[in-house]
């Protein structure tokens, strides 16, 4: 089911009611979290949507914690797809950003760090894990501390 063609998939009941709701203001919150957009909608009490959509706007999954179970959808949920339809472009933008967002990888997240960070940094960790404290001896020391460092190092069997 796409955004653009929802409503051939639901109750005219239903359809006319989200609409209703949409239309009025019912729609408290709208964010995207994540890979999804969530949404308090004001009924007879204030409900939760949660809809997932792709860049193509294709509808992947929806969840309304409203009571209603007569149906595959509800007029909360309804309200929603309207508003997210509107939204449009936008969609699609939000929903790149914030996946590139979470894609930081740990070269970008260490190249923000300044040198007495990165330097405590390792020496905290290579105090935990005593195979990179040996590791960085081996690969940094001295030339003349090579040889030694690679002794210790077989002789530890690490």
């Amino acid at each position: 089911m796409n955004l653009n063609n929802f409503e051939s998939h639901v109750d005219s009941k239903i359809l006319a009611r989200g609409r209703e709701y949409f239309n009025f203001g019912h729609i408290v919150s709208l964010e995207h979290n994540g890979d999804e957009w969530v949404a308090e909608v004001d009924g007879s009490d204030e409900y939760t949507v949660s809809v997932n959509i792709s860049d193509a706007f294709e509808i992947i999954d929806t969840y309304c914690d409203c009571p209603y179970d007569w149906g595959d959808y509800c007029k909360h949920q309804i309200a929603v797809f309207f508003a997210l339809r509107e939204k449009g472009a936008e969609l699609v933008i939000e929903n790149k950003s914030k996946k590139s967002d979470k894609k930081e990888t740990l070269e970008n997240i260490l190249s923000k760090l300044d040198k007495q960070t990165l330097i405590s940094l390792i020496i905290e960790y290579a105090e935990t894990y005593k195979p990179m404290k040996k590791e960085i001896q081996f690969r940094y020391a001295q030339k003349d501390d090579i040889l030694k460092s690679a002794r210790q190092l077989i002789r530890s069997g690490t």
